[in-house]
């Protein structure tokens, strides 16, 4: 559960630096995948090529991935967060 914290504040952080103030942003879901037991401290990543936010006029769903990845880099916990985008 707490990597699912992480990867919702990452992709919370990601969205507001991403998302302009034209349009509004909510998560509407969110797929995790438990991959391998985190034996070290963990940290989150999400990345995501930005969509034309000018050609959003309605509704539209965009997915951000998010890695949790140990120590060493490898990725054990993967999160594909639904967000629902509309104009403001």
């Amino acid at each position: 559960i707490p990597s699912c914290y992480a990867a919702e504040m990452q992709m919370g952080l990601l969205m507001e630096a991403t998302v302009p103030t034209s349009h509004r942003w909510i998560p509407k879901a969110m797929n995790v995948q438990y991959l391998e037991k985190a034996t070290t401290s963990l940290r989150a990543q999400a990345r995501l090529e930005p969509p034309g936010f000018a050609s959003i006029t309605e509704g539209t769903e965009v997915v951000v991935p998010v890695q949790v990845l140990h120590r060493a880099g490898t990725e054990v916990v993967h999160a594909d967060i639904t967000c629902w985008v509309t104009p403001a």
